[in-house]
């Protein structure tokens, strides 16, 4: 399994961020990130750069709004 799909997994979890706001806001398919997240496939650089980005705006939206 990809070091890079454990890392993704384990961001939406920690962040409590939903797949779907990661797609929307990486601008992925789905199906894609999902099998980037369970080690199928690798992204390409430029996918990784989204998501890593995605997900670093994410955690600033839900360090802003931990109710949410």
């Amino acid at each position: 399994m990809g070091d890079f799909g454990k890392f993704v997994r384990v961001a939406l979890a920690e962040h409590r961020i939903r797949q779907y706001a990661l797609v929307r806001e990486a601008q992925i398919a789905q199906s894609r990130l999902s099998k980037i997240a369970n080690g199928h496939v690798q992204p390409t650089p430029e996918e990784k750069a989204r998501i890593l980005d995605a997900i670093e705006r994410l955690k600033a939206w839900r360090m802003q709004n931990p109710y949410a």
